[in-house]
């Protein structure tokens, strides 16, 4: 029972959080599993499009190149 009450003692310590951003841009990403996909996405940033925009696109256009991952079937 004594080793139970000092478990948490022997905890690993945290890491620390001093690390750095990975990535810094500041005109939008699009990923995803189809290039295609991604660039319907990429191009609706470019025209103006918010982020809600370019995931319809780009959802939309992988119910088309990738279709047993989006869409309706």
């Amino acid at each position: 029972m004594v080793l139970i009450g000092v478990a948490p003692a022997y905890a690993a310590p945290k890491a620390e959080q001093d690390s750095q951003a990975v990535a810094i841009g500041t005109g939008g990403a699009v990923a995803s599993m189809d290039r295609y996909a991604s660039q319907a996405g990429i191009d609706v940033l470019k025209r103006g499009g918010n982020a809600i925009d370019a995931a319809v696109a780009t959802g939309s256009a992988m119910g088309v190149s990738v279709p047993f991952v989006a869409g309706p079937g």
